[in-house]
């Protein structure tokens, strides 16, 4: 049964446009090729062609599965619409999902669920906004980079008086019964910076331990690492040797940091300098970043 709704309204709200196959099954219901527009968010197919579904079965332990594509061309005025702060603005954005849940598809919790997702978003930027509380930041990028970022004392071009620029930022991640593991590093990737994410958050009790890099261009912030490596004595001839490898530059210009605690206020911990992505790297760390 081919289904189109005009407008989908709940409790005096409108939710849109949308349009599904109806197909009963002998436990449950399957809405398939789903496709919709609601507040700002297009519903559709996933990249990989498979259409966007939502499947129930009932019985003694019933289940909902749902799996779709959800862009926006406007993520601070779909951030509002659905009824939070704009803290990202972005003109593309892409997440793949695939989650499921035990109950019907009204009984969703972030406790019960579980959700794989992919993120792609455009060129934009992260909103510099002090507090969190029930804010979509959460779970969107978990925290106030902008405000971390300000803390340890780099020079960002990117960072400005409206938060952290960025021209992508992509990875993929599991939510298991409110638990955020970065399957794949979160990367922001700047025009002049890149900052990648990788560990856990826990969406409930608002806390998290990660880590992040910070890759930035070596002559703006040598002073900073020189400082920094205090002691190590290859540092000034790893810094020549990079103004004639121009390769090697990323991997100098790159610092490591264990970023721990809770959402509003986490423990900013520098763990090593001139990453190379070996973790047995000898490396000078330990040192709390300055607040």
């Amino acid at each position: 049964l081919a289904v189109s709704v005009r407008e989908l309204r709940l409790d005096g709200e409108s939710y849109g446009q949308w349009q599904f196959d109806w197909r009963p099954q002998q436990q449950g219901a399957l809405l398939d090729n789903i496709r919709g527009f609601s507040r700002e968010l297009r519903f559709g197919p996933q990249q990989t062609g498979e259409p966007c579904r939502l499947q129930w079965q009932a019985g003694e332990q019933p289940v909902t599965a749902f799996r779709c594509q959800v862009t926006t061309d406007n993520a601070a005025t779909a951030l509002q619409q659905w009824g939070y702060r704009q803290e990202v603005n972005s003109k593309h954005v892409t997440v793949n999902l695939d989650s499921h849940w035990p109950g019907g598809p009204g009984d969703f919790t972030l406790a019960d669920s579980h959700t794989r997702f992919q993120l792609d978003m455009g060129k934009g930027n992260f909103a510099d906004l002090s507090g969190s509380g029930t804010d979509a930041l959460k779970a969107l990028s978990v925290l106030n980079i902008s405000s971390v970022l300000r803390r340890i004392q780099l020079d960002f071009s990117d960072l400005t008086n409206d938060g952290l620029a960025f021209d992508s930022v992509r990875g993929t991640g599991v939510i298991d019964q409110g638990r955020l593991t970065a399957e794949q590093p979160f990367v922001i990737k700047g025009a002049a910076s890149q900052i990648r994410l990788a560990g856990m958050a826990d969406l409930l009790n608002e806390s998290l331990d990660m880590t992040m890099t910070v890759s930035l261009p070596l002559a703006s912030n040598l002073p900073w690492v020189v400082a920094l490596a205090a002691g190590l004595p290859a540092a000034a001839g790893v810094y020549i040797v990079s103004k004639f490898v121009e390769k090697q530059v990323d991997k100098i210009s790159s610092v490591v940091y264990n970023v721990k605690g809770d959402f509003d206020e986490p423990t900013i911990r520098f763990r090593k300098l001139f990453d190379t992505g070996d973790d047995g790297e000898k490396s000078k760390g330990g040192q709390p970043a300055n607040d």
